[in-house]
């Protein structure tokens, strides 16, 4: 079997990972929650599966479909988004730090911490995409 869907695929996966995990905690815990879950994320992995190999995502759809231009108009949005959410995330950390400094609130420096660590996370995800990239082509 081919998978048509990489997308459903991969969400399909993950699912049936959740619901082992659930399923375990449901063992050791006893508690009603864990086994709702575990319902439903075997629910949402078993419709995913099928998804994935009976017919093609949107993802690929597009990607029979699209011409130079929509390519051009796609890369040049996810730059100015990508722009747009290095300056955000790095503004918002040092609001976060001169807040702290300001009220001495540990919950505003650990706030500040995770947006440094999304920040360099990011930086570090299109470094190493542009050099696979760079790489490939």
């Amino acid at each position: 079997m081919k998978v048509k869907n990489r997308r459903g695929f991969i969400v399909a996966v993950i699912a049936s990972m959740l619901c082992c995990a659930s399923i375990v905690i449901y063992c050791i815990l006893k508690e009603q929650r864990f086994l709702i879950s575990s319902f439903l994320l075997i629910t949402i992995a078993i419709f995913n599966f099928y998804n994935a190999f009976s017919k093609k995502g949107i993802v690929e759809e597009l990607q029979d479909n699209a011409d130079e231009r929509d390519l051009y108009l796609t890369m040049k949005t996810s730059h100015i988004l990508v722009k747009i959410m290095n300056y955000t995330l790095c503004a918002f950390t040092f609001l976060f730090l001169i807040a702290y400094s300001a009220w001495k609130n540990q919950s505003l420096l650990v706030i500040a911490i995770t947006l440094c660590v999304i920040e360099i996370f990011l930086f570090v995800a299109y470094l190493l995409i542009n050099i696979l990239l760079d790489k490939k082509e």
